[in-house]
């Protein structure tokens, strides 16, 4: 091939081919190929140089154009996405190749293999910071709750051990619950008992078969703290005052169920407490396991610097939204109970010239050091405080007589005279009296046993006596 026919036919490929072409490698490959053709130690006829070389270098440009010229054409074919099958490429690579070899059981065990991002959830840092953003909440929505769990507290004297239990709903917007609060870990000794519906809290007096109403403040149809009852495992931060969640704990996680929704942690005081009504006794460390659903705390367990136990929560029965729906609350008021609203509407308004005259008189004893009462919703304390060598039998008549000299003040007042009342009748008035002696105290309530419409004393065991500003 000539020097000019050469030059011609790759300023031909240069602009029909070259242009389209990705690839400078691709060029110098074909004019490779071509620039072969003019060797003249070829044994080929000289006449088929020529079309022979224009031959193959149509089927080059024919070879290299193909794939731009069927990509164009599918563009203009409407606009279908890459992802329908039109655009699925049918040809088995490796990969696919290595799963169609794999048995249908290890292919469906591959697709079920967690993400491996997943892990824990969480690091416990973040599961620290997920639930003080839960706890610092005053308000939790549920559409049901059931909660009934125990409570052992190691700074109280008087009461270490308490359990509770709730039932909430959410009907047409309104919340309801039942809550009872009980003195020990047996749900035997009910301490506080709380029924709430339309938007009204009823403080039960089961023993008295009376209710008082407590009109709320807040968001009425939310569990919230304005409802005035403890759920710690709810709200640890304010019914505990504990600093559990806050960033002077160091986190660490000893197991997660992401199946059960639950994780358990290891947590260890690294700077003191952020604010000063954290729980006493100074808790070190301490073991929790939460609801990682809803923050739920459902174990607790805090312990001081030697290792000895300060709190101790136990959930016993959760159950939440659907799975509680079993668990209704009873939100009727039981039959028979009185409102105390209406009893006191019939109370007669008590005098303090009654209490001061029989005071006065209780104070002409030698023994008596002090008297001072107080009283609320119709209930009436007394304290008679006595010398140190006072003697208790003679200090029982003393307080038997400050009875009987109230009661008679009061019953012979134009008040109860009018409506042939006495002080202690049903509806009226009760009492407690306090002896304070020396370093002990003798309690004494209204006895159902009445002398000439006075109620007798029912004495119960002394105990230790508190004194004001003193710490012992």
């Amino acid at each position: 091939m000539r020097d000019d026919q050469f030059k011609h036919l790759k300023e031909e490929l240069d602009r029909e081919v070259f242009s389209q072409a990705p690839s400078r490698s691709k060029k110098q490959e074909i004019l490779k190929n071509i620039q072969m053709k003019r060797n003249p130690r070829r044994t080929l006829m000289k006449k088929w140089i020529y079309p022979a070389t224009v031959a193959a270098a149509l089927f080059i440009v024919f070879l290299v154009s193909y794939p731009y010229i069927f990509h164009s054409n599918t563009k203009d074919v409407g606009d279908v996405p890459p992802s329908s099958a039109a655009n699925i490429d049918k040809t088995p690579t490796k990969e696919t190749a290595e799963e169609t070899e794999k048995s249908p059981e290890e292919n469906q065990k591959d697709q079920e293999q967690p993400a491996a991002v997943e892990q824990n959830e969480k690091s416990a840092e973040e599961w620290r910071v997920h639930f003080q953003k839960i706890w610092a909440q005053k308000n939790r929505s549920f559409d049901n709750l059931h909660l009934k769990y125990t409570a052992y507290f190691g700074s109280s004297k008087s009461d270490p051990k308490s359990s509770y239990i709730i039932d909430s709903t959410m009907e047409n917007g309104k919340l309801a619950y039942n809550y009872k609060e009980f003195a020990d870990d047996k749900f035997s000794k009910l301490r506080e008992h709380l029924i709430y519906k339309d938007e009204t809290q009823y403080l039960m007096n089961d023993s008295a078969k009376e209710y008082d109403r407590n009109y709320l403040d807040g968001n009425k149809n939310i569990l919230s703290k304005d409802h005035a009852f403890d759920l710690i495992p709810i709200f640890p931060k304010y019914d505990l005052n504990s600093n559990l969640g806050e960033d002077n704990y160091k986190w660490e996680i000893d197991h997660y169920n992401k199946e059960e929704n639950w994780v358990e942690i290891t947590a260890e005081k690294v700077a003191p407490d952020k604010f000063p009504d954290a729980t006493p006794g100074e808790v070190q460390k301490l073991h929790a396991k939460i609801d990682t659903e809803n923050g739920i705390l459902l174990s607790l367990k805090d312990y001081d610097a030697g290792g000895t136990l300060i709190n101790d929560i136990e959930v016993t029965e959760l159950a939440v939204n659907e799975q509680a729906d079993k668990y209704k609350p009873d939100v009727e008021l039981p039959a028979g109970y009185v409102s105390l609203e209406d009893k006191n509407k019939n109370k007669v308004e008590f005098k303090e010239e009654w209490v001061n005259a029989a005071g006065a008189e209780a104070k002409n004893n030698a023994e008596v050091a002090d008297f001072f009462y107080s009283g609320e919703g119709g209930k009436l304390y007394f304290v008679l405080e006595f010398q140190d060598n006072a003697d208790l039998e003679k200090a029982k008549d003393i307080s038997k007589k400050f009875i009987e000299t109230l009661t008679k003040n009061a019953d012979s007042s134009k008040e109860l005279k009018e409506r042939h009342l006495t002080l202690w009748d049903d509806g009226q008035y009760s009492f407690t009296i306090r002896m304070d002696i020396a370093d002990k105290s003798y309690e004494g309530d209204e006895s159902i046993d009445k002398q000439n419409d006075v109620p007798q004393i029912k004495w119960k065991q002394p105990t230790k006596r508190i004194r004001f500003g003193s710490n012992s």
